[in-house]
C-alpha cells in the first residue's frame, strides 16, 4: 500500500497516487519464486511495475491483512510483528509543511 510512488532508493511504482484522495494505491506481486522476485527489481527501477504479468494493482480506502503466522509490517520506517492489521487513510488528517 502506498501514498508515494517512491521507495528504497531509486525504485518507484507506476501506479498513480494522490496525497489527499483518501485512498491507498495497492500493489501486489503475485509471484513467490525467488527468481521472479529478483526479476521485478529492474522494473521497479524503471518505474514499470504494473505491466508485469504477476502484478495486481488497485485502489482502496481500507486494507485488511491477516495471516496464520506473524509477518513483518513496516509502517513509516518502523517494523512490527503482526498477524492482522487494518490500515486506512484518514483524508486530510495531516497537514503538509512545504
Amino acid at each position: 500500500m502506498l501514498k508515494s510512488v517512491h521507495f528504497a532508493g531509486g525504485m518507484r511504482y507506476d501506479t498513480p497516487v494522490e496525497r489527499d484522495d483518501g485512498e491507498f494505491a495497492v500493489n501486489r506481486f503475485g509471484e513467490t519464486r525467488k527468481r521472479a522476485m529478483l526479476a521485478v527489481i529492474p522494473r521497479l527501477y524503471r518505474g514499470c511495475f504494473s505491466s508485469h504479468r504477476a502484478a495486481v494493482c488497485g485502489r482502496a480506502r481500507t486494507v485488511e491483512l491477516e495471516a496464520d503466522h506473524p509477518f513483518a509490517l513496516e509502517i513509516d520506517g518502523e517494523v512490527h510483528a503482526a498477524r492482522a492489521a487494518r490500515l486506512e487513510v484518514v483524508s486530510r488528517a495531516l497537514r503538509w509543511c512545504a
